[in-house]
């Protein structure tokens, strides 16, 4: 949506997207942090708890550091795609590859977090609450890709119809 009503002579659209830009800088983050630093303390507490599992926490660990990559890369396409739309440039090719990009990382996530779980299963620690979390991620991840496939699909045929328009005299 663009707004046009200007506060104090900052539009709400450039509002609205700095706050966008926020959100993913913090998100990007936080999820580090949690990644990176809480998550890895937390397993050591489990691995102590629970020592007869102690021996699936490097290959967990790993798994979800793993999964932070495209996540990352989704969160930064998507600031890029932000900025485009910030400079009224959102009709292009690089439009398009953002969510080209974003849809790809969903994608891996989800074939990531099955990987998980099937080695969950086959080591026969595969919890129910474990399922149900790697499926909700699953679930709200296809989610995410179908959109960005269906805003690319939309995006292209905007951007022809827009050159066409353009060629029109």
């Amino acid at each position: 949506m663009i707004y046009i009503i200007s506060l104090r002579g900052v539009t709400m659209r450039t509002k609205n997207i700095k706050f966008l830009k926020f959100v993913i800088i913090m998100l990007g983050i936080i999820f580090t942090f949690l990644a990176l630093y809480v998550l890895p303390l937390y397993a050591n507490s489990m691995a102590a708890h629970y020592p007869e599992y102690a021996y699936l926490k490097n290959p967990l660990l790993f798994g979800i550091i793993l999964t932070l990559l495209p996540l990352l890369i989704s969160f930064f396409q998507a600031y890029r795609l932000l900025n485009l739309i910030e400079q009224n440039n959102v009709f292009s090719a690089r439009s398009t590859n953002a969510l080209k990009q974003i849809k790809r990382c969903a994608l891996a996530i989800i074939i990531l977090y099955m990987i998980g779980m099937i080695f969950l299963l086959i080591e026969d620690t595969l919890h129910p609450s474990l399922l149900l979390a790697g499926l909700s991620i699953c679930l709200m991840t296809t989610v995410i890709s179908m959109f960005a496939s269906i805003l690319k699909e939309l995006l292209t045929y905007a951007i022809s119809y827009k050159n066409e328009n353009d060629l029109t005299i």
